[in-house]
């Protein structure tokens, strides 16, 4: 018998809330008198007030996973459920939505008389919420700068509901009823004003992501606090992100640096910095994805090709993969040589003629723009050419070996 994952018994307990909430609600709101609070709302049928414990919990649970998938401290601990922790928030997020706009929908009548501040941050934040997981979801279907602004005002539009809702509970805990203030006023509700509203918030938030986006150059390799001066071309490129598998970022003197080429090829050769920068130069601009969800638009990387740093130790006839060592002594991918000589992949040392940063793989790293970033491997020091596949770091915990743009998504 396979036992759940944590994280499915977690995705189960908004739900498991609310069947006790239908069955114990007297009880629960006798011996709890806050909660009895939200559930004895006399004016509302039973499912409409579970929805509302519903929805409490179910943000509070998007809330953990958003931050577990977000925070590359948890990737460690997390690594074996990060796949499932990303599924479990898209559609828990999706049931969030719908639950949300089916009870604002379905209940004019009993809504009638809403408080403007609840009404406009929860359904403003909620829609945005769902317009900016929905481009981030699909993010083949739009702009890469829309997905760009997607990510980081995914986050904090979640953070300032989380916000509003643990100050909107305590209000209500300690019966602050407070209506002379005009944000505090009731306004009329009626199911056409909110489908009207609604869908120019949605219009409103679509709007947003490509004005802004439209308006903002992403980044590249530097970044704040990567040592590289702002003024310098590349620094408009910087990853909103850097993960480290192991944590940790190695520090590689470019004189001590060695690239080994080995396995399946005439003649073993080992190559310092500066005798791969006077190889062809290749210049390739590029989009960089995250599998987390964030892009990084046009990245102008400086490197060489794998045929042409490959020529230096010639592959035996028999070679049909490519195993990429990270310097960080535990981060290994594998390509087939037909992907690793696709358009656009590249051993990148540099972003717009600046050299790549430490967090941002330095001094060799691999690009693999068809790809999510997982299998661009940092640091690269080692190239073992191989007969048969080797499996990914990521792969072992799941992912995809054949990591093409929506392949993650579409395997939930």
């Amino acid at each position: 018998m396979t036992v759940p994952s944590p994280v499915y018994l977690w995705g189960l307990l908004p739900f498991a809330l609310l069947g006790v909430g239908l069955l114990a609600h007297k009880t629960l709101a006798a011996h709890w008198p806050a909660l009895g609070h939200w559930l004895r709302r006399r004016s509302w049928p039973l499912t409409l007030r579970l929805t509302h414990v519903f929805l409490l919990v179910s943000f509070i649970v998007l809330m953990l996973s958003g931050v577990a998938i977000y925070l590359p401290a948890l990737h460690a601990v997390l690594l074996p459920w990060l796949q499932r922790i990303y599924a479990l928030h898209v559609w828990l997020g999706s049931a969030f939505l719908i639950a949300l706009m089916t009870a604002l929908l379905s209940s004019p009548r009993l809504l009638r008389r809403v408080r403007l501040v609840d009404w406009a941050l929860v359904s403003a934040g909620g829609l945005f919420l769902g317009v900016s997981g929905y481009v981030l979801w699909f993010d083949a279907s739009f702009p890469v700068r829309w997905n760009a602004v997607a990510f980081g005002w995914h986050g904090w539009v979640a953070y300032g509901l989380m916000g509003w809702l643990t100050i909107h509970a305590l209000l209500r805990t300690v019966s602050f009823q407070r209506t002379d203030h005009p944000l505090n006023w009731r306004i009329d509700f009626t199911r056409r004003r909110f489908i009207t509203l609604g869908a120019s918030m949605v219009a409103a938030s679509f709007g947003f992501l490509g004005l802004v986006g439209g308006r903002r150059r992403m980044d590249g390799a530097p970044g704040s606090g990567d040592g590289i001066d702002s003024s310098d071309a590349a620094a408009q490129w910087a990853f909103p992100e850097r993960y480290s598998y192991t944590g940790a970022f190695p520090s590689i003197e470019p004189v001590g640096y060695r690239l080994a080429i080995e396995g399946l090829v005439a003649q073993p050769a080992t190559l310092r910095l500066d005798e791969i920068r006077r190889l062809t130069l290749t210049r390739e601009r590029k989009t960089f994805h995250c599998v987390t969800g964030w892009s990084v638009p046009d990245v102008p990387w400086d490197g060489v090709t794998t045929d042409n740093l490959l020529a230096q130790a010639r592959l035996l006839p028999n070679a049909r993969y490519l195993v990429f060592y990270s310097a960080d002594g535990v981060y290994v991918d594998c390509l087939s040589l037909e992907q690793a000589r696709a358009d656009g992949v590249l051993l990148a040392y540099g972003i717009a003629g600046t050299p790549l940063s430490t967090r941002g793989g330095f001094p060799l790293r691999l690009v693999v723009p068809a790809m999510y970033g997982y299998k661009s491997v940092k640091w690269v020091n080692r190239i073992v050419a191989t007969r048969h596949p080797v499996a990914g770091t990521w792969e072992r915990q799941g992912y995809p070996a054949n990591a093409y743009l929506g392949s993650v998504h579409t395997g939930f």
